[in-house]
């Protein structure tokens, strides 16, 4: 009776909370890796990028929970030393890129909040917000959670942009989505936080255009649905496009391109950037660029859609 007396007691000192940053670092679009490239060469793509990731976490600092086959999760003590470690997993896959053209892209999600720390694996609340954030996030992309950015210096926040407040599954209550800044050109577009009381104020808008076809998303027209069927809004007649293929919705703070139920998915290719298929996904937009329903598409294809991202400022100017 004393040894289970003594079990338990221990085994409830190691369930105490314990407040960590959590990261999530996912390898994007890994289902297409591997239908393009075969197994056998994906996964040693896959654990080339996984091991980079590892290795970035260990150089500063963090500890390597689990890796979940396309993904891994890691913790660190500081929320500094996640975000430093997130700049250079997203700089070593980049230098890899270099080398080998078919190395994909990753996206990461960092949250901070307390957490079950046990047998090396961390349980709670904190874990599955950190791993939604990941979710959310587009290809390249670095999201960090309010309780993450409260624990940098002004240094390290002064690298970020508030783009979204957002709910996440589980969680009633909304949390604060921001951007870090490593690459100032993919920047999404933000809404500075005191302008969320204000919505009424035409901050952005989109416009969408197929033939003769026109639409502006905003915050009073916050949905455009894109298909071949009728009932759409952007209606593209071709064999490539599903009936209900895709929309594009105005989320307070940015534009996202939505392909949910596509049967070819959705061709994306924003001014300055390569085109990319999206399918069953999600990616935010910006600038201005084309879409293609179900096919790759050129500016002047008959299928084309095209969009454009314009600002207040840019209205006042006109």
């Amino acid at each position: 009776m004393k040894k289970i007396i003594t079990n338990l007691f221990q085994k409830k000192k190691t369930q105490e909370k314990v407040v960590f940053t959590i990261l999530f670092a996912d390898i994007a679009s890994s289902t297409r890796l591997y239908d393009t490239l075969g197994d056998k060469l994906a996964r040693t793509l896959v654990s080339s990028c996984i091991s980079c990731l590892s290795d970035a976490t260990s150089r500063h600092g963090g500890n390597v929970i689990k890796t979940l086959g396309d993904g891994m999760m890691s913790t660190f003590r500081r929320p500094s030393d996640a975000v430093e470690a997130a700049v250079t997993m997203q700089d070593k896959i980049s230098e890899m890129q270099g080398i080998d053209t078919s190395i994909p892209d990753i996206r990461i999600g960092v949250h901070t909040g307390p957490v079950i720390h046990e047998d090396n694996d961390i349980f709670g609340d904190a874990v599955n917000v950190a791993a939604r954030v990941a979710d959310l996030a587009k290809q390249r992309q670095i999201l960090i959670t309010k309780e993450t950015r409260n624990g940098l210096s002004s240094g390290h926040q002064n690298n970020l942009r508030h783009i979204d407040r957002t709910t996440v599954k589980g969680k009633t209550d909304e949390i604060d989505i921001y951007e870090l800044m490593v690459d100032e050109n993919e920047a999404t577009f933000t809404v500075p936080e005191s302008m969320y009381d204000a919505m009424d104020i035409p901050l952005a808008r989109m416009i969408v255009r197929h033939n003769d076809q026109e639409f502006e998303i905003c915050h009073n027209r916050p949905v455009v649905k894109m298909g071949r069927h009728i009932h759409n809004d952007i209606v593209v007649e071709s064999d490539k496009a599903s009936r209900f293929h895709a929309k594009i919705e105005f989320r307070r703070s940015s534009f996202v391109l939505i392909d949910d139920f596509s049967t070819n998915g959705s061709y994306l290719k924003i001014k300055g950037k390569p085109g990319e298929m999206i399918r069953r996904d999600k990616c935010t937009i910006y600038g201005e660029g084309i879409i293609g329903l179900g096919k790759e598409v050129t500016s002047h294809s008959p299928e084309v859609i095209h969009f454009k991202i314009k600002l207040a400022a840019e209205d006042k100017q006109d």
